[in-house]
């Protein structure tokens, strides 16, 4: 790889993560509303706090690059930051590592922003 192969994709990670970040974020910003009751933020952030797996009932977990949600396709997000990316060619090893970087950029960025959110919100409410 050339260096500036190396930067391109250094930097399609750093905007699969910015990305990522941006998505976990407004997706979280989906499962509470105005009517949410106190008692579930409270019963969300006893689950938090404790790591229970209930909490699974309570908040749905999207499922990054699935397209659903609205969110990002994983043919979308690779054909933004990789041009000239073609999904009907064959792909060598070096690309199958720098799209599973990328993917795992953006999945991870959006995970941890997404309960960063989650938590935001539960504590704020609770504070009020």
């Amino acid at each position: 790889m050339t260096r500036n192969e190396l930067d391109t994709i250094e930097e399609a990670i750093e905007e699969a993560m910015a990305r990522g970040r941006r998505a976990g974020k407004n997706a979280a910003s989906w499962c509470f509303d105005g009517n949410t009751p106190e008692h579930t933020y409270r019963t969300i952030a006893r689950q938090m706090e404790e790591g229970d797996p209930a909490l699974d009932d309570h908040i749905q977990t999207p499922e990054w690059l699935s397209g659903q949600w609205a969110g990002e396709s994983i043919s979308e997000l690779l054909g933004d930051l990789l041009p000239g990316r073609n999904d009907n060619e064959q792909q060598d090893d070096d690309d199958d590592v720098t799209e599973d970087a990328i993917m795992d950029a953006y999945c991870n960025a959006a995970d941890e922003a997404f309960w960063a959110e989650i938590e935001r919100t539960v504590n704020f409410h609770l504070s009020a």
